[in-house]
């Protein structure tokens, strides 16, 4: 199939998770939560607690990783940083009032605000490392006014920033944008889009009942591969009844689950319940930390390996939140506690700080950070690491081999007519890799068969299973593994 080239197997391929019509991913990710009830008893055990050190003092900050959790991008109050293999990295000042921030997947780009230095207006904004971490300024949404000297915030990134959601204003009536670079701003309903899939094939959010102006959870469908940023459908609310308050917070990395909190007809408007969505079962709660009716929940993160995290409690000021764990196995779980039994070494004063928040969960589900907060108001983050899935062989002394499966951004990309992919197996494995179209139509297996643990480099010519040169666009390719799934997106321009 292929020749050992410096060492990496090369072979004739690419990998990918197809970007299938809406109902076929969400059957498929509910046969997952299924098949991970039926497979165990236990959720993937903590490994490690740490805590995080921050490079500037802050009190208060937010968070954002990309697929495997090794980098995370910071925003102290307007502050932007980049935490890559430990080292913080000063990326630059963003804007003190829009103090989220969005990695990539592939961790190559970042999304927060700052102020134009023409016009003073805050501007969404990407850092891209290909430009040195130098600031692209979005701009507003044409024809829009302003609001109070800012044209719109940015909130996340498909897989690798070339698309980009956030709130634009339009004389200060909020507005949901999607934005590309050959399209620029586009005004796509609603009010604000919080979060986009990897893939860039579901966004979600929220607008405003027409009527009396609560927050309603919703989403959009696009096709990434249409004009861009595509053809946008929605919003579409998720809730039920369509009254009902609530946002869609994170998304898995193919669009196949939403993590949101609604308010069910009988809770009263303030005792959001923490859920997810997906398309073949609505909205579903998955209850609250505490055995008191009125505690409220919150989901506000979920992994593509069948996590949904969140707070739940009493909110500050009358009580205090919790960190929650919901898996289809067990439900949801307190994380502090399974910190606790989870025999890890934890950081001084782990046992008496509350972790009162959630700052980020990579999408692979591996690493996950916190807000802890002590009796006397200090707070600070820890990452918690989970274990792997993928059981890794015993090496010999002085052999280094892959500690999870990583699946890398393939290079060059575009490309024409060939691309390369490489990956990272820990142990040996059955591997199937395939290329996909964006409507997940199957183009062409290029490999099957078992791999051995190490590093291995695969090369797609940009033909189908007959052997004829397909057209440009974007395609999906997919490593298919004996544990997991892993997907990312590629484009052939010709």
């Amino acid at each position: 199939m292929g020749s050992a080239v410096a060492g990496v197997s090369q072979l004739n391929g690419a990998t990918g998770r197809p970007i299938a019509t809406r109902e076929h991913r969400m059957k498929r990710l509910i046969l997952s939560l299924a098949l991970l009830a039926m497979a165990s008893a236990a959720p993937a055990a903590i490994v490690a607690v740490e805590t995080v050190e921050y490079p500037v003092e802050a009190f208060w900050a937010s968070m954002s990783t990309n697929y495997d959790g090794s980098r995370v991008a910071a925003n102290f109050g307007g502050d932007i940083w980049l935490l890559d293999n430990g080292v913080w990295q000063y990326i630059s000042f963003g804007h003190a009032l829009s103090s989220g921030v969005g990695l990539s997947a592939d961790g190559t780009a970042l999304i927060s605000a700052m102020d134009d230095p023409d016009t003073g207006l805050r501007n969404p904004t990407i850092w891209y490392e290909a430009d040195g971490w130098g600031p692209t300024l979005l701009g507003g949404i044409p024809g829009y006014g302003d609001c109070d000297n800012s044209v719109g915030s940015g909130y996340a990134l498909n897989h690798d920033g070339s698309l980009a959601v956030g709130l634009g204003w339009n004389a200060c009536a909020g507005v949901a944008f999607m934005w590309s670079e050959a399209s620029g701003m586009v005004d796509i309903g609603g009010v604000r889009a919080s979060m986009i899939s990897d893939d860039g094939s579901v966004v979600t959010g929220f607008d405003h009942h027409p009527d009396w102006g609560g927050r309603r959870p919703n989403m959009w469908e696009n096709d990434p591969s249409g004009t861009p940023p595509g053809s946008v459908t929605g919003p579409i609310l998720l809730a039920n009844p369509n009254d009902a308050p609530g946002e869609g917070y994170d998304v898995t990395s193919d669009g196949s689950l939403i993590a949101a909190d609604f308010y069910p007809e009988d809770s009263g408007w303030f005792y959001s319940q923490a859920s997810f969505w997906t398309a073949d079962t609505g909205m579903v709660p998955i209850g609250t930390l505490g055995d008191n009716e009125f505690h409220r929940s919150i989901s506000t993160l979920c992994s593509d390996d069948g996590k949904v995290c969140g707070v739940s409690g009493d909110p500050p000021p009358w009580g205090q939140w919790d960190v929650f764990v919901w898996t289809a196995e067990n439900g949801m779980e307190q994380l502090k506690q399974l910190c606790l039994d989870s025999g890890a070494a934890l950081p001084d004063g782990f046992e008496t700080n509350y972790l009162v928040g959630t700052l980020a969960l990579s999408g692979d589900g591996s690493t996950m950070f916190v807000t802890w907060q002590d009796d006397m108001w200090n707070q600070g983050a820890y990452k918690v690491t989970f274990e792997s899935t993928v059981a890794i062989d015993p090496i010999e002394e002085g052999e280094t081999l892959p500690q999870a499966i990583s699946l890398k951004q393939n290079f060059p990309n575009p490309f024409n007519p060939m691309t390369n992919i490489a990956f990272s197996l820990p142990r040996t494995e059955n591997v199937k890799v395939a290329i996909f179209d964006v409507k997940g139509r199957h183009v062409q297996t290029v490999h099957e068969g078992s791999l051995g643990a190490g590093e291995h480099a695969v090369i797609w010519n940009g033909t189908d299973s007959s052997g004829n040169n397909v057209p440009s666009g974007t395609y999906v390719y997919r490593l298919i593994t004996d544990s997991r799934t892993y997907h990312r997106t590629m484009s052939l321009l010709k």
